[in-house]
């Protein structure tokens, strides 16, 4: 059984760049996905299919990271 503590530690957020400049930070990739209105923005169903935890496209990229 996984503690409280060991789930928080685990916890993963994605944060969105733009220019080298942090947009935002969400806690899963369709929230994300759907707070943008740039129509070259990828879809989520694009997105889920990358196992990396940068991924990288035009202007963009976004990055898996753990939260502490």
């Amino acid at each position: 059984m996984v503690t409280y503590k060991e789930r928080k530690e685990n916890t993963k957020v994605f944060v969105l760049i733009k220019h080298g400049v942090v947009i935002g930070c969400w806690g899963n990739l369709k929230n994300l996905c759907e707070s943008q209105e740039d129509p070259n923005f990828p879809s989520y169903w694009t997105l889920t299919r990358k196992k990396e935890d940068v991924i990288e496209f035009g202007n963009y990229s976004i990055h898996k990271v753990r939260l502490y």
